[in-house]
C-alpha cells in the first residue's frame, strides 16, 4: 500500500473468517483510514454474493441492495482488499466519498 490509505478490519475478525472470505463473498463494516484520521465504511463483495443479496432484497419487496462504501471485487480475499485500496487511494476516491461520522455510529447501534 502507498500509506496513504489503511484498511481496518470490524471488531472480532479472526483469521478463520479471513481464510473463508473468498467463500462468503464478502466482508462489511471495515474501515478505511486516510492519513489524516479521516475514516470511510467500506464493504466489499464479490459479483456472486452481491446477486444473492439483492435477490434476497427484491424477495422482500426491497428492490434496490445498499451499504456504505460497497466495492466490488472479483474475489474477496486480503490481497484483492489491499490492492482496490491502494488504487482506489491513488484514484483520489476516498476523496469523493462520505467520511464516517460520530452521528453515523449512534443511529446505527441505537436500538429499535
Amino acid at each position: 500500500m502507498s500509506g496513504k490509505y489503511k484498511f481496518v478490519l470490524p471488531d472480532g475478525i479472526d483469521q478463520r473468517f479471513i481464510d473463508e472470505m473468498p467463500d462468503k463473498g464478502y466482508i462489511s463494516d471495515a474501515m478505511v483510514i486516510g492519513e489524516d484520521g479521516t475514516k470511510y465504511p467500506v464493504s466489499f463483495f464479490d459479483p456472486v454474493r452481491l446477486t444473492q443479496e439483492l435477490e434476497c432484497c427484491v424477495k422482500l419487496g426491497q428492490p434496490y441492495f445498499t451499504e456504505p462504501g460497497i466495492i466490488v471485487l472479483p474475489e474477496v480475499t486480503m490481497e484483492n482488499i489491499l490492492h482496490a485500496v491502494d488504487e482506489l487511494g491513488k484514484e483520489g476516491f476516498f476523496e469523493h466519498t462520505k467520511p464516517w461520522s460520530y452521528k453515523f455510529e449512534l443511529k446505527k447501534e441505537k436500538p429499535e
